[in-house]
């Protein structure tokens, strides 16, 4: 016969089912969020475009400090392939410099 779980233990139970499905679904989000990044870094390499709409949209809402190290060597690329042409990230970041 099987036995019955306490109210605690059922409770405990259903925590870590939550834990399990939150770990699950951050794992989903992380993955999306990989490919999606992926996308739109292919995509901003090869379409002047969007190298102009990060600009204006940096100029508008800022990365926060602590991402831009990650972002600079983005926007060193396209200064280098000369899709980024004027002023450097933290003016682009300020809204001091567009490219054009």
């Amino acid at each position: 016969m099987a036995t019955r779980k306490t109210p605690q233990q059922a409770i405990d139970a259903a925590r870590a089912a939550l834990q399990r499905a939150q770990l699950r679904q951050r794992a989903v989000d992380t993955r999306t969020k990989i490919i999606f990044g992926g996308l739109f870094l292919s995509w901003l390499r090869d379409d002047r475009r969007v190298v102009d709409s990060l600009a204006k949209r940096l100029a508008e809402k800022p990365v926060r400090p602590q991402d831009e190290d990650a972002i600079q060597s983005v926007f060193e690329e396209l200064r280098g392939d000369s899709l980024l042409r004027a002023g450097s990230f933290n003016d682009m970041r300020d809204g001091e410099a567009r490219a054009d």
